[in-house]
């Protein structure tokens, strides 16, 4: 194993501590998963509409199924991790991921052929074509790529994660908020399927740079977590220095691991659900399709610098401390969604959101190695991502129907409102297992 992590060069002689390089690294893997982000699919969500002539109800089914689909391997996915270490599993994360780009810009094509075999109607094959192919991206990017490198990056620190994740945290806000408007020029440039020919072929770059940079952890490269650190530095952070090497099972033995994962897959549902019919939401309440995406850019902003300041804090704070954050954050976004159509609800939105992205990248990143440690840190992660992936695959259709039934959004923000004080009441007891 020593071998391999010295290869193609040993980071131990690299004249500063590794483990920013792998910050670094971990980062760029995280960018590269935004094809399989909600808002990398969501750019070309009526591309696919009009070019497999599906209903945008029957896409959404298809995406809930793929993304479903792909929840219920992650936790495999994480023990993959622990066995293999973030660089072979990252490696054959972004070679899945560019092969699934690949499939889903062929897919009108590959319909048509599949039509001449089996005695089926086109709109049915297109249905099973896209739900296969939102898994395998959905897999890939949003589930194993993200995971590897967040992990990647958590295993190189101990008393440091918060400050690690501060830098990568930034970096990753940024590139998640222009996203959109880099897929949608790319579209504008090679169409929505020569678009993602192009991403493919960039990710497939990307297992070259994952070969050379990624390391699984530091001791197996004669290091250590954080480098030398300060002794004051240890004194600091010496009431949140890992004791247990919890296992999954243990782990799911308590409440904190449940607890947090619920208020996880809580963001994620909200958020996609929100996310995948933006401009439906605000046209509800009679905004325009510019007010509507206008709403990114200061959520951004304020998510930005609530993960700085989160980030910081963590090294010095109890992480239920920041969960409780959050569930303020969530509560005002579901009151805001209610009152949208006032300018104080659009603000409480606006704040809400950014309070909930902000201390998310924190937590789902810091908590798992401080609560449980490192030794089984894929497996756990990869449990908790199951559930947060699993709940974004809900949040579309239960927006839409929501939309169906009542011809309005308000419901989904009362039921927000309920869920999160259900999730307050319960967080008062998900302290440290440690």
């Amino acid at each position: 194993m020593k071998n391999w992590s010295n290869i193609p060069f040993q980071p131990k002689k690299i004249p500063f501590f590794y483990g920013w390089i792998s910050v670094f690294a971990g980062t760029i893997g995280i960018l590269f998963s935004i094809p399989g982000q909600t808002m990398g699919i969501s750019v070309f969500t009526d591309h696919l509409i009009n070019a497999l002539d599906l209903s945008r109800d029957a896409l959404s089914f298809a995406y809930m199924i793929g993304t479903g689909a792909s929840a219920l391997v992650l936790t495999f996915a994480g023990i993959w991790y622990d066995r293999f270490g973030a660089r072979l599993v990252s490696i054959g994360a972004a070679a899945g991921l560019s092969s699934a780009l690949i499939l889903v810009s062929y897919s009108p094509e590959l319909v048509k052929t599949l039509s001449t075999w089996v005695p089926v109607q086109d709109s049915v094959l297109a249905f099973v074509v896209i739900s296969f192919a939102f898994f395998a991206i959905r897999f890939t990017g949003q589930g194993v790529l993200t995971m590897a490198s967040r992990n990647l990056m958590m295993k190189w620190f101990d008393q440091w994660r918060g400050r690690a994740n501060m830098i990568s945290s930034i970096f990753v806000s940024l590139g998640f908020s222009i996203a959109p408007l880099l897929l949608s020029g790319l579209i504008d440039e090679y169409h929505w399927d020569g678009a993602w020919r192009v991403m493919a072929l960039i990710i497939a770059c990307f297992i070259i740079f994952a070969f050379i940079f990624y390391r699984d952890n530091p001791e197996d490269c004669g290091l250590i977590p954080d480098g030398r650190l300060l002794k004051s530095r240890r004194n600091q952070a010496k009431n949140f220095q890992t004791r247990r090497q919890y296992t999954l099972k243990e782990a799911q033995k308590t409440r904190a691991l449940w607890v947090f994962s619920g208020i996880f897959a809580f963001y994620s549902f909200f958020i996609t659900g929100f996310t995948f019919n933006v401009i439906s939401i605000f046209a509800s309440f009679h905004y325009s399709e510019q007010k509507a995406l206008a709403i990114f850019i200061p959520t951004s902003v304020i998510a930005i610098t609530v993960s700085t300041i989160a980030n910081l804090v963590s090294d010095y704070t109890r992480l239920q401390n920041l969960l409780f954050i959050m569930l303020a954050g969530a509560f005002m976004s579901s009151g805001g969604l209610i009152a949208l159509g006032s300018s104080l609800g659009y603000v409480l939105f606006i704040i809400g959101n950014g309070l909930m992205a902000g201390i998310f990248t924190v937590l789902v990143s810091v908590t798992w190695p401080r609560f449980y440690g490192r030794k089984h840190l894929g497996a756990i992660s990869g449990f908790s991502s199951s559930f947060i992936v699993m709940a974004s695959s809900l949040g579309p259709l239960y927006f839409s129907k929501i939309f169906t039934l009542t011809g309005h959004y308000t419901v989904a923000g009362l039921i927000g409102m309920v869920i999160v004080t259900l999730l307050f009441i319960a967080s008062f007891k998900a302290k440290n297992p440690q």
